[in-house]
């Protein structure tokens, strides 16, 4: 049995959950679907057979759905939350507890995909997955998202956010946002991508910086030594520019040029209250993410040309982005 430990989305689901939907098209033509009830796939779990779906019929602990090639299934637990099935998906109901004695819900996923809505109605009622390898996702909010089980592990957000903490302890916990995709097995966890892009592992050719608006960009030590030009930004999503604040006291603003293929371009031009005009360029190319604790590090390096009062000054540079991740925490 999959240890079911590892996903975890807090709701209040009742007793009184049940199947709701079923969509079925034997024929290929649209307009066979919803009739009823719906045939399961001819095959024996544990020496059970397979009884059709019927709409109203409870969700029962111990209980496995199966859908055919062409069939979809939808279950609505009593809060509103809804689990839907895609077609030549298998999901198991491993525990169905009473929320009043012992608030959690077990529902491994053998193979195939679902799309979840969640509802989180009560802190005290717990929903746990499990697809693949162990894993666990919490949320705040009201997601939809959907998690696929094939070769990979295939997590998907739509609106919402959800965490993602694996089992094993070299991999970090994530966030995903609205829009946002990941894939992983038992030993690698692959890039954030946008959704609906192919599952990989591999980091995509272009590099998003999709980290910069999440967290803080550090930006410090310069070869030239000016304090100036080292300080700390934070990525501005109203104005889509960064807010810079300097090590000697002083604010800019600076605008993005370029954050894509591996490179992030920023100019700054600003006039202070004495009319001197101060101009700088930076550019920076992505050196790979690295973590410590439960903080992921995005590096970047390169370089920086300055110029003050007609006086043009050139120097290395190198910044982080950095990401808090553990599970319960808020991006700081």
């Amino acid at each position: 049995m999959i240890n079911l430990k590892h996903l975890l989305f807090t709701v209040l689901i009742g007793i009184s959950s049940q199947v709701v939907g079923v969509e079925i098209d034997p024929s290929g033509n649209s307009s066979v679907k919803n009739k009823l009830p719906l045939q399961a796939t001819p095959k024996n779990i544990e020496n059970k057979p397979w009884k059709p779906f019927i709409i109203g019929n409870p969700i029962k602990e111990g209980s496995k759905f199966q859908t055919g090639p062409k069939e979809e299934l939808r279950l609505q637990f009593s809060e509103g939350s809804i689990i839907r099935l895609n077609p030549q998906t298998i999901i198991a109901i491993d525990s169905l507890e009473d929320p009043l004695k012992q608030p959690l819900i077990n529902i491994i996923l053998e193979t195939g995909e679902i799309r979840i809505h969640m509802i989180p109605y009560n802190a005290y009622r717990n929903l746990i997955i499990t697809a693949g390898q162990s894993m666990l996702i919490a949320s705040e909010t009201e997601p939809t998202f959907s998690v696929k089980q094939k070769d990979l592990t295939t997590v998907a957000v739509e609106n919402g956010t959800v965490t993602i903490q694996m089992d094993n302890p070299e991999l970090q916990s994530i966030y995903l946002h609205s829009g946002e995709q990941v894939s992983f097995n038992a030993s690698k966890m692959g890039p954030i991508v946008a959704v609906g892009a192919p599952p990989s592992l591999e980091e995509p050719k272009d590099l998003s910086f999709r980290r910069l608006d999440l967290g803080y960009m550090q930006q410090c030590e310069s070869t030239s030594g000016l304090e100036e030009i080292c300080g700390t930004w934070s990525w501005n999503k109203a104005t889509q520019r960064f807010d810079a604040a300097w090590n000697n006291g002083e604010k800019a603003v600076l605008k993005v040029e370029k954050m894509s293929d591996g490179e992030i371009v920023l100019t700054r031009d600003d006039e202070k209250k004495n009319s001197t005009i101060r101009t700088a360029r930076y550019v920076g190319h992505n050196e790979g993410v690295q973590s410590l604790g439960d903080v992921i590090f995005q590096l970047i390096k390169g370089t920086v040309s300055w110029e003050k009062d007609g006086v043009k000054t050139e120097g290395a540079w190198h910044a982080t982005s950095s990401q808090f991740l553990d599970l319960g925490k808020k991006q700081q």
